[in-house]
C-alpha cells in the first residue's frame, strides 16, 4: 500500500501517468538479474534515499525496528476524515475534498491528504508532491 501511494505521487510529480503495475520487472536473459525501466529505477533510488534519511533523523531506530513511530504526534485517519467533512460543509459548493486541508508536518510515508509540507522538500520529498517546508 505504501509503495503504491509513493509511486502514484512520484508519477503525478513527474507527469508519468503510468499505472503502478508498470513497475514490473523487464525480462532478463539471466535469471538472477531483475531489470526495471529507468524511471522505476530512479523511483526506487529516491524511495531508498528518503527511507534512509528519515531513519537517520529518528536516530537509526527504524533500521532495527521497521515499524517506525514514536517520533511524532500524528492524528489518525478518522480525524482527517472528520476535518475534511467539516471543511467541506463550510465551503460554498459542499464538495467533500482533501484539497482544502494542508498537512503542515508530514512526510511522503505518513501523509494522508494530497497537500502537505515536509522537512526535506528541497531535494527528496518534492518528488513525492511535497508543497515545501512549512516555515518557508
Amino acid at each position: 500500500q505504501h509503495y503504491k501511494k509513493l509511486k502514484e505521487m512520484y508519477n503525478y510529480m513527474h507527469h508519468e501517468h503510468l499505472h503502478v503495475s508498470s513497475a514490473k520487472p523487464i525480462p532478463s536473459t539471466r535469471d538472477s538479474i531483475v531489470k526495471y525501466s529507468p524511471s522505476t529505477n530512479i523511483f526506487h533510488h529516491l524511495v531508498f534515499c528518503a527511507l534512509i534519511r528519515y531513519a537517520a533523523l529518528s536516530g537509526g531506530q527504524q533500521l532495527l525496528d521497521l515499524r517506525g513511530g514514536g517520533m511524532q504526534g500524528a492524528i489518525n485517519n478518522q480525524v482527517f476524515d472528520c476535518l475534511s467533512k467539516l471543511s467541506s460543509s463550510n465551503e460554498s459548493d459542499n464538495h467533500a475534498s482533501n484539497h482544502s486541508i494542508m498537512e503542515c508536518f508530514a512526510s511522503p510515508f505518513n501523509v494522508y491528504n494530497q497537500r502537505y509540507c515536509s522537512i526535506f522538500s528541497h531535494d527528496l520529498d518534492n518528488h513525492f508532491c511535497s508543497c515545501g517546508d512549512f516555515f518557508n
